[in-house]
């Protein structure tokens, strides 16, 4: 995973994968063969699923992106997001992964003035679930162009470790493993052919 020439590389081996779009399956799939394919993380089969030592999951952010003028937390569970916040916290509490690492829109951490309290819609939620079953976690705000990706919108990272103390070294690692995927988006000459 590393972009360093020479270093070490993370082997990964994909346990199961959950998606609803059939697009995106069978994308995924051309990229990422997987024989545990589920359509729905609300209804996941988590006896049959077992345990990982890193899940990487995003939920759903249509409730809670700025874009959306309707914002609602994820204590919501009509709404997507809290829907499948819902079921990827049912994993997570069933399994206790060693770390987990969430990807979701900037709103995620926003303060929003229709949430209760006038707080934050998802972050809090998250961090105090997390904590209640023994997680340090953390985030990282990153812009998809560092990794390649065509898009400038900003995407938060959220991390969280099983069985740590809340020290700066869970902070510092996270943060340097997140920094070091890091790259410098391409510029359009690097598009261009030129003869």
């Amino acid at each position: 995973m590393s972009q360093t020439p020479g270093a070490p590389s993370l082997l990964i081996k994909q346990a199961f994968r959950c998606e609803q779009k059939q697009w995106l399956r069978n994308f995924a799939n051309v990229n990422a063969p997987c024989k545990a394919v589920h359509t729905d993380v609300t209804r996941l089969p988590l006896e049959e699923l077992g345990a990982v030592d890193l899940l990487v999951a995003g939920f759903s952010c249509k409730s809670l992106s700025t874009m959306n003028r309707g914002r609602c937390s994820l204590v919501d569970k009509t709404s997507s997001s809290g829907q499948t916040w819902g079921g990827t916290l049912s994993y997570i509490d069933r399994w206790l992964p060693k770390r987990i690492l969430l990807e979701n829109v900037l709103g995620l951490v926003r303060k929003c003035r229709s949430a209760p309290k006038g707080g934050q819609i998802g972050w809090t939620l998250i961090q105090t679930a997390l904590a209640s079953l023994g997680y340090v976690c953390g985030y990282h705000i990153v812009s998809p162009e560092h990794f390649l990706l065509p898009q400038r919108r900003l995407r938060v990272y959220v991390w969280a470790e099983h069985g740590l103390d809340n020290g700066p070294d869970v902070r510092a690692w996270w943060a340097g493993f997140l920094t070091s995927m890091e790259t410098e988006p391409a510029c359009l000459e690097q598009f261009l052919v030129i003869e």
